[in-house]
């Protein structure tokens, strides 16, 4: 585990070579708190990622422990918004590999009885400064021109940023704002670092006990154990708490 304090923000990346950075400018709204924590699936020199917030849109259906608990989550492929576009800086997945993924997900959560409920899919042009920080693994830009310079339309309680690169990422998180950001070409299946990703926004930490586990670094692992289902359902169930 590696700690770095940057610009007023505590950043957490594990097997990193290159650390993802946050600048601190004047957040422009929640999704960048001071003193916030990032976690990262650091592996390989073509992978990168993160998590997201936004809103709320969850529900719980029934009191028991058993029943499924339907968290709702918003998808987005973030590219240049310049005219043509750079396609050096831009996103190269599609609306409908989301849902793949999505999909996937779904399948990987399915043994917490969490239920991963899409409100949006889109495609949003951003700067390429934006663009530009995420290749060099800051996240700074996008926070500090989030309702600014850009808008990213009908956020949910999940948000997931698609984005050409993070640095050394597969993914990123930042479980205070509830996004995560991944990154084209990751190391592992998308449908495993993504839900890697969420398991951080939920509160699960990093194993290194079990390559078979969906919390292990850099690996292509999807278990959770019940002690992690449990801390999941714990916290997705307060997310409930927020509103739709």
């Amino acid at each position: 585990m590696i700690l770095l304090v940057a610009g007023g923000f505590l950043l957490s990346a594990c097997g990193a070579e290159v650390e993802p950075t946050i600048t601190q400018g004047s957040p422009a709204n929640t999704l960048a708190p001071e003193n916030t924590s990032v976690r990262g699936s650091l592996s390989t020199p073509e992978s990168t990622g993160v998590s997201g917030p936004l809103s709320t849109a969850v529900s719980i259906s029934g009191d028991a422990s058993d029943e499924t608990i339907i968290i709702g989550i918003s998808l987005y492929v973030l590219v240049d918004e310049a005219e043509p576009s750079n396609q050096s800086l831009s996103s190269r997945r599609t609306e409908d590999e989301l849902l793949e993924i999505l999909d996937g997900m779904n399948d990987i959560w399915r043994q917490a009885d969490i239920e991963l409920e899409l409100r949006t899919v889109a495609t949003v042009p951003v700067p390429a400064n934006v663009l530009e920080g995420f290749l060099a693994g800051s996240l700074g830009p996008f926070f500090n021109g989030f309702d600014r310079t850009f808008n990213i339309p009908g956020t949910a309680t999940i948000n997931g940023f698609y984005v050409r690169s993070l640095g050394r990422a597969n993914g990123v998180t930042v479980p205070s704002t509830r996004s995560f950001f991944v990154m084209d070409t990751p190391s592992v299946f998308d449908r495993r670092v993504s839900s890697h990703e969420v398991g951080h926004i939920l509160g699960l930490e990093h194993t290194l006990s079990d390559q078979g586990r969906l919390l292990y670094p850099g690996t292509n692992g999807m278990i959770l154990t019940s002690q992690e289902v449990e801390i999941a359902r714990e916290n997705a169930s307060k997310l409930t708490g927020m509103g739709q």
